[in-house]
């Protein structure tokens, strides 16, 4: 906060200091230090991102949704302006699983996949997804895909077996 008063327009500090307000649960004074963010640097695809998040949060709170509205909004605001934030594909990818909207978070994780396809908890997800939307053989190949990077990856064990049953 004391570098708020130092450099009041900065908008790297706004962001930071909106990123404290999150982690202590005061998600409205945390939106209001990323809109100022925003308004300073209207292009800046992590305050987008991170304003994002503290709807998400608030709306955990008080399942207002028009917070959720805005965070999907938003997020779509941070991918516009930093197309490598993954973290903004992935989100979106859980929104949209949430409200079994499986065809929008197949899309958005592969968004997220083809930027960090290293990130193999984004591939387990991607499974996770192909499962409860009733693709059993692409949750299959997707799970089975993991085992080949990691053969000891236990939570896709397991995926495969709930499949396919010995």
């Amino acid at each position: 906060i004391a570098s708020a008063k130092v450099a009041p327009h900065n908008p790297n500090v706004l962001l930071n200091i909106g990123d404290m307000y999150t982690r202590h649960k005061e998600y409205q004074k945390a939106i209001d230090s990323l809109t100022k963010a925003i308004q300073i640097k209207p292009d800046y695809g992590d305050a987008y991102h991170n304003m994002a998040n503290a709807q998400v949060l608030l709306f955990g709170e008080d399942k207002n949704a028009s917070h959720l509205n805005e965070a999907i909004t938003n997020y779509q605001s941070a991918i516009k302006y930093n197309p490598v934030l993954w973290q903004s594909y992935q989100s979106l990818a859980y929104i949209y699983y949430d409200f079994k909207m499986y065809d929008k978070a197949t899309e958005y994780l592969n968004g997220a996949i083809k930027i960090n396809p290293g990130n193999m908890s984004l591939h387990y997800n991607l499974g996770l997804i192909y499962l409860n939307s009733g693709n059993s053989q692409k949750a299959k190949e997707t799970f089975s895909k993991i085992l080949t990077v990691d053969p000891g990856n236990q939570d896709a064990v397991n995926a495969i077996k709930q499949i396919s049953p010995p």
